[in-house]
This record gives C-alpha cells, sequence and structure tokens, in this order.
C-alpha cells in the first residue's frame, strides 16, 4: 500500500518528466476515497508543487489540472465537452461567485447546466470543432471513475491514448482495474456460453495439464452436459478471464499505483466532515485506534462503509439519549462506545456479505461471535436493537431503556464475587485443567444451593456443562437443571429479570440447550406471573382513595410487563373497574397516564396481544359506569370518557399488529 506522500511523489515525478508516452493509473476497490484523494489532497499538493516552482523559475508555464468523471458518458464526444468546460475560465468565475447568495447555485450545477446548454443551443454544429479549441498545453488530465464508463474500453483507452502518445499529455486514469476486467470479460457473456457449450471444444482436464496423465493416452470424454461451474471453466480457458484488459492495457499504462486509504490519516476528517452532533463527533474521535483496527482486520477500507456506519450510530444517539437522563455520563459514553463498535461490526459484514451472528428471540444484549468457524473465539459486545436498525432499519425504542439498565447491570454494578467462577470458567475452561474445571463446577453448585445465581447465569451454567459433556465430561445435566428449577421458585423477582442477556452457544450442544431452555423460562413465566399478578392486584385500592401505590407500582415495573409480554391479562378488571369508579377526576387522569406508560410505543401488537379480551372487558366497565343513573359530574364523565376513548385506540394498534 502505498502512502499519501508516496503517490504524490510518484505522480509529481511523472509529471515533470519532459517526454513520456504513458499514462498512470491509480487503482483502488471502489469506496477506498480515491476521488476524495484526488480532489483533497492529490491536485491541491500538485498545485502547491507546481506553484514553488514558477516561483522559482518565473518564465515557467503554470500548469493546469484537469478533472473529468467518465461516469455514465457515452461517447468521447462527451469526454471532450467535459475536458472543454473544464479548461474554460467560466468555470473559474463561478467558484469565486460560491458565496453569493443566488449565484452560488450554478457552481454545484455548472456543468449539468452547461452540458445541456450546448445540446439545447445546438453548439455541436459542424462548423465548431470542440476539439480544435481545446488547449490543453501544460494541462495534466485526469480520468476518474474509468470503469463507470460507458463507452467500450478498447475505444476508450484508444482514445484517451492519442492525448498521452501524440500530444505528450499528461494523464492520470483512476479506477478499478478488477472491474474494468469484469466488465470486458462479462461482454458478450451469453455468446461466450454459447461457444462454451460447443463441444468440439476440448478443454484438457487437471491432470493433462500438469504432466500427470498416464503412458497410455486416453482419447479425450465428450460430456453431453456440463455443470455451471464447468461451463465458467470452459469460457474461462477459451477467453483467457482477464488477458483481454491486460492487452489493451498494455500500450496505455506505463506505471499502476495500488490505492488503498491509510485509514489514521483520513479518519480525523472523515469523522470531522461527516459526524454532525459534538458528543457523537468526541466519541469517535476517542475510538479512532479501534476504528481502524476493525476496518483494518475486516481488510474491507471502504470510507462508504465508514460513513454509513457513522450515519447510523448518530441516528441511534439521538434516540437512546432520550433514556440516560438519570444515569452516570461515563457508563453512558461506555455503552455509545459498544454500541457504536458493533454497529460498525455490521456495517461491514452487511456490505462485504460476511458471517453475521444471529439473534434468538429472547436475547437482548451480549457477546456476539464475529466468524462462523467454531474455533474462532472473537467476540464483540452487541444489542439486538442495534441490529434490528443496522440492518432493517427498524428502532425498537421501547427495548432501549431496558438495555441500558442491562449494560450498566452487566458493566458496572454487578456482583462480581458471586458470578466469579461461572465467569471464570466462562473465559478460561479452555485453558484448565480438568481438575480445575471440577472445581469451579463445584463452587458454582453450592452458589445455586444457596440461591446466589439469577437467571442468566443459572442458564450459562447449564450451557457450561452441556459444552463439557460434549467433550467427555459426566455431569449430571437432569440433576442440575431440577436444581435450578427449584431454585428459581425461591428466587426474588429481580433475580429473574436478566434473561435478554446473550449466551454463546456452541452449535453441537444447541438444539439440547435450546430444549433446557425452553424448560426453564416456563418455569420462570409461571413463577414471574404468579408473583406479578398477585403483586399487581394487592396494588389496586377499590375504594379509590389511595391509586399511589398502583401507579407507582405500573411505572417501577413496566419492562416487566414487555418482558411478559401481557399487561391488562394481569390485571383483575372488576378490581380496577371498581378503582376508576371510585376515584377522583385527578386520580382518573393519573390512571390514565399511567396505562399509557405501558402502551407509549406504535408496535404495542408484538407485546401486548394477549391484553385485548381484558380491554375489551375492561371498556364494558367503564360503559356500565358511565350509564350509572348516579353517574352527574359531568368532568367525571368527560374523564371516563377520555379513558375509554384511549382503550379504544389501544386495541386499534394491537389489532392492527
Amino acid at each position: 500500500m502505498n502512502s499519501v506522500l508516496e503517490i504524490t511523489k510518484i505522480v509529481d515525478k511523472y509529471i515533470e518528466r519532459k517526454k513520456t508516452i504513458y499514462a498512470i493509473m491509480l487503482d483502488g476497490a471502489w469506496g477506498t476515497g480515491k476521488t476524495y484523494f484526488i480532489k483533497d489532497n492529490l491536485i491541491p499538493e500538485l498545485k502547491k508543487l507546481d506553484e514553488e516552482r514558477c516561483n522559482v523559475a518565473p518564465s515557467r508555464n503554470k500548469r493546469n489540472f484537469v478533472y473529468v468523471s467518465l461516469y455514465g458518458l457515452n461517447d468521447c464526444g462527451e469526454i471532450l465537452k467535459s475536458i472543454w468546460i473544464e479548461t474554460l475560465p467560466l468555470k473559474d468565475k463561478l467558484k469565486d461567485l460560491e458565496n453569493v447568495p443566488g449565484v452560488g447555485v450554478l457552481s454545484n450545477f455548472g456543468k449539468a447546466v452547461f452540458v445541456g446548454g450546448l445540446n439545447f443551443f445546438n453548439i455541436e454544429k459542424p462548423e465548431i470543432d470542440i476539439e480544435k479549441m481545446l488547449n490543453l498545453n501544460h494541462s495534466v488530465l485526469i480520468f476518474d471513475d474509468v470503469e463507470r464508463c460507458n463507452i467500450d474500453t478498447n475505444e476508450l483507452l484508444g482514445f484517451i491514448n492519442n492525448f498521452v502518445e501524440h500530444d505528450n499529455i499528461k494523464t492520470i486514469l483512476v479506477g478499478n482495474q478488477s472491474e474494468i476486467s469484469k466488465n470486458l470479460y462479462e461482454k458478450n457473456k451469453e455468446l461466450k456460453y454459447f461457444l462454451g457449450l460447443d463441444k468440439r471444444i476440448n478443454i484438457p482436464d487437471n491432470d493433462r495439464q500438469n504432466g500427470l496423465t498416464s503412458s497410455r493416452q486416453k482419447e479425450p470424454v465428450v460430456k453431453e452436459s456440463f455443470s455451471v461451474k464447468e461451463l465458467e471453466e470452459r469460457v474461462e480457458h477459451v477467453f483467457h478471464g482477464n488477458s483481454e484488459y491486460d492487452r489493451i492495457k498494455e500500450k496505455l499504462i506505463g506505471i499502476t499505483i495500488e490505492f488503498a486509504p491509510d485509514m489514521k490519516n483520513i479518519l480525523y476528517k472523515l469523522i470531522n466532515d461527516y459526524v454532525q452532533g459534538e458528543h457523537s463527533r468526541k466519541l469517535l474521535l476517542e475510538l479512532k485506534d479501534d476504528i481502524v483496527n476493525i476496518v483494518n482486520d475486516s481488510g474491507h477500507r471502504n470510507l462508504r462503509t465508514l460513513i454509513f456506519s457513522f450515519e447510523r450510530f448518530e441516528e441511534l444517539c439521538q434516540v437512546i439519549k432520550r433514556y440516560t437522563i438519570n444515569i452516570d455520563p461515563s457508563y453512558v459514553d461506555s455503552f455509545l462506545k459498544d454500541v457504536f463498535k458493533y454497529v460498525l461490526e455490521l456495517s461491514v459484514k452487511h456490505k462485504t456479505g460476511g458471517y453475521i451472528d444471529q439473534w434468538d428471540e429472547h436475547d437482548e444484549i451480549g457477546n456476539v461471535k464475529t466468524a462462523e468457524e467454531y474455533w474462532n473465539f472473537d467476540r464483540v459486545y452487541g444489542f439486538k436493537f442495534v441490529y434490528d436498525f443496522v440492518l432493517f432499519s427498524k428502532m425498537r425504542e421501547n427495548i432501549i431503556s431496558e438495555v441500558l439498565q442491562l449494560y450498566t447491570k452487566e458493566k458496572f454494578e454487578s456482583n462480581k464475587t458471586v458470578e466469579e467462577p461461572v465467569i471464570t470458567l466462562r473465559n478460561g475452561w479452555i485453558d484448565f485443567s480438568e481438575d480445575r474445571v471440577i472445581e469451579l463446577c463445584d463452587e458454582v453448585d453450592k452458589l445455586i444451593d444457596k440461591r446466589k445465581l439469577n437467571l442468566h447465569l443459572l442458564l450459562e451454567t447449564i450451557s457450561q456443562r452441556l459444552q463439557l459433556n460434549s467433550i467427555g465430561f459426566k455431569f449430571n445435566i437432569t440433576e442440575l437443571v431440577d436444581k435450578a428449577k427449584e431454585s428459581i421458585t425461591e428466587l426474588d423477582k429481580s433475580m429473574l429479570s436478566h434473561e435478554p442477556f446473550r449466551i454463546r452457544v456452541s452449535e453441537n450442544i444447541t438444539d439440547e440447550y435450546k430444549k433446557i431452555k425452553s424448560e426453564i423460562l416456563e418455569v420462570v413465566k409461571n413463577q414471574v406471573e404468579f408473583s406479578e399478578e398477585s403483586t399487581l392486584n394487592s396494588s389496586i385500592d377499590e375504594s379509590g382513595k389511595d391509586i399511589s401505590i398502583f401507579v407507582n407500582y405500573v411505572y417501577d415495573n413496566k419492562s416487566n410487563y414487555m418482558n411478559q409480554k401481557k399487561f391488562f391479562k394481569l390485571i383483575d378488571i372488576k378490581k380496577l373497574a371498581n378503582c376508576v369508579s371510585n376515584s377522583s377526576n385527578e386520580d382518573i387522569g393519573s390512571i390514565r397516564y399511567t396505562i399509557n406508560q405501558v402502551y407509549s410505543f406504535s408496535n404495542i401488537g408484538e407485546y401486548f396481544s394477549e391484553d385485548v379480551p381484558n380491554i375489551e372487558f375492561f371498556m364494558l366497565e367503564i360503559e356500565k359506569i358511565l350509564n350509572d343513573s348516579y353517574l352527574k359530574d359531568k368532568i367525571k364523565i368527560y374523564n371516563l370518557e377520555l379513558l375509554k376513548s384511549q382503550l379504544e385506540g389501544y386495541l386499534v394498534r394491537l389489532k392492527k399488529s
């Protein structure tokens, strides 16, 4: 990989040669920033060097650097027009007027408008020869997007060769050579396939090509049919892959410079140019080394992918910050940095077609594999809501607050003493002796007996034992699962809310683990629902004198209802209806607000579809209250109508989803 300085030196040395009969090709993959480099680095630097030489030798002619994008051009006449427009004095005038209101727009559309004007005013009439009007003395031509030009490659390079060989004009081509070769190879592909199917064409097999035939020569086997792969190989053999482009470029291209962006040098400018939020920009600048490592390790040094990841990250930041008001800023920064690293990982894998670890239905947060191979232990901290947004543009805002709380507990507030043996096994069992592994497992069993492990650690323990058994250990899994179920029935509800943490499970034990996990979660569900339903309904004061217990309890546990995917289904509707009937207008407003806290997001149908029957039942109870002849308070009637209308709105959204 050539550095910016090295490329500039090579090009400058080429330009300063008195006589050359070849052009330079700057070759790089799409999205690596070739155009960015040409316009922002190479041309300004070459102009600076030229100006310095002119100052030393006043008689020297100043060079004119003419940049032309070949993207979408259909014939050589269009190239001439583009060169001509680039050399017009008017073009510089337009640039000078960029900041003048009403005139600056011209500089953005100047070329397109000018070309359209030439056609409109018939400037291409025979008596006007643009080629004769061009004065390219002391010019350097830079042709970008060579592979995206619609002109036949042979014709295009032959046309450019006229400037190089006959006019001694220094010329730089910028493009992706692999795509140019591919375009040539794809040309007339149907005809090539047709010829490749001709059975008369004898393609030597690998043994014959490598001189490995037996002394007794065999007659060529004439095949009646070919697989797609065999057909591709026959076409490759007949038409020699990239040799057509190699032959064409041999005459024109003298020096080929490989271009790949120096991420360390370009990243600072890229972040400042494309990241708008001050806080987001600060975090990304602090992550510069991590970004460079991720990009370099992936081999995908694509600036467009980086810019895409910046944009996705900023959109996520705007939403996440709504839920960070009462959280330590250092925790928030750590969370956002991990979010970006996962955004970048997903962006790179999505653009390159690389391996993307899938999320289970119940997982929301945890370590994610970065490679498919079972022996690869590389991980990145991941979040399901980020996965959904980057890959599917689905913003699951309703889960962010809970994920942030889980992250904070995991990273900064968890009881490391209790978790230590489980974490030690997670991170290092493969390096331990058999005796050490058994010793750690005994420690974990004691913690289960003492009801010290939460749901997440219980599930992780089961996955660890399954993994150990798969390599020859003899742990009693049935006994372990029974102990875990017994522990769950005695754990505090707060210890059963860690399940969204992701647990890495090897492929060879996945089916068995999923079956056990399903059993465990059913026990958890029954335990939590029993506890939740009982506690929730006990918080409802039928007399309506004190609704604060109900209001506060629902607010504190709204994330649990989302996990259970039910809220109204848990409520004793008769009891809540009596509470509403006896409540003041102010308290009815508080109840309406509290219910809306649970159903405040758009896709409630994905979470609370089971609530529909109880909401409909509650609406009937409200209707009974409204029809009660003793109800005379017009404001209370209005509040009850508002509550009923609010419930109708929830039903529409629940049934729509």
